[in-house]
C-alpha cells in the first residue's frame, strides 16, 4: 500500500504553503559542534529512561507500594490513551506555536510523575503517574519529531535524527541495569524517582534557555534575509 501511495511525489498547492521560513540546513559537523543539540540529546533520554525503569522494576515497585498485579496492569491503559490524545493535541500546538517554543514543557509532567510516584502509595497515584507519563510521551514524540528540521534544516535530517534516536535508545538500554543495580545497593525505586524528577526539573530550566537561544537564531536568520 505504501509503495502505491508513494509512487507519485507529493507537492503542496499554493493554498497549502505555510508562511514559515525554513531553517538553513546545517552540516553534521556544525550540528555536532552546537551545544544546544547535545543538551537536547540529554533531555530526550529522560522519558525513555524513566519509563523503562518503572516498567522493568514494576514487581519491585508493586511490592514496595503493596499494590495488586491487576492495578499495575490496568494502569497501562491510562498511559496508552493519554499518549494518543496528547500526541494529537500536541501536533496542533506545535504547528501553531513551533516545536522550539514547546520544547521545555515535555519535562514538567515527567518531573511531576516522578515526584507523585515517589512520595505517595495510594493506588490512584499509579494512574496519576501513568497519565502524566503519557502526557510527556505525547509531547516529546511530537516536539522531537519536528524540532530537528525546524532548527537544523532538512539536508542532514536523517543523520541528525539517528544521533537523537541513539541517545533515546541508550537511555532505555541503560535503565534496567542501572535501576536494578541501585535497588541491589538498597536505593529503592521510589528514591530513584526523586533523582529522576530532579533531573527533569533541572533540565526544564536549561531547556528554557535553549528554547530562547534557538528562537533568537531564527529571528536573526529572518533579519539577514
Amino acid at each position: 500500500v505504501l509503495m502505491v501511495l508513494l509512487r507519485q511525489d507529493r507537492t503542496p498547492s499554493a493554498a497549502q504553503d505555510i508562511d514559515r521560513p525554513e531553517a538553513r540546513s546545517w552540516s553534521m559537523l556544525a550540528v555536532r559542534r552546537d551545544w544546544a543539540f547535545w543538551v537536547m540529546c540529554l533531555t530526550v533520554v529522560a522519558p525513555s529512561y524513566i519509563g523503562t525503569a518503572v516498567f522493568f522494576q514494576q514487581v519491585h515497585l508493586r511490592e514496595l507500594k503493596e499494590w495488586s498485579p491487576a492495578l499495575v496492569a490496568t494502569a497501562f491503559t491510562c498511559l496508552a490513551l493519554t499518549h494518543m490524545i496528547v500526541g494529537l493535541l500536541a501536533g496542533i500546538w506545535v504547528d501553531r506555536f513551533s516545536a522550539t517554543r514547546a520544547l521545555p514543557y515535555f519535562l514538567l509532567p515527567l518531573a511531576a510523575a516522578c515526584l507523585v510516584l515517589s512520595q505517595f502509595s495510594a493506588p490512584f497515584t499509579l494512574y496519576v503517574f501513568m497519565v502524566l507519563l503519557g502526557v510527556s510521551y505525547g509531547l516529546s514524540n511530537i516536539v522531537f519529531g519536528a524540532i530537528w528540521a525546524e532548527t537544523y534544516g532538512t539536508a542532514n535530517l536523517g543523520a541528525i535524527r539517528a544521533v537523537a534516536t541513539a541517545s533515546m535508545v541508550l537511555g532505555s538500554a541503560l535503565s534496567p541495569g542501572v535501576s536494578g543495580w541501585l535497588i541491589d545497593q538498597d536505593v529503592a525505586i521510589d528514591q530513584q524517582l526523586v533523582y529522576m524528577g530532579s533531573y527533569c526539573l533541572m533540565f526544564f530550566l536549561v531547556l528554557i534557555v535553549v528554547s530562547r537561544s534557538l528562537r533568537q537564531r531564527q529571528d536573526d536568520t529572518l533579519l539577514r534575509r
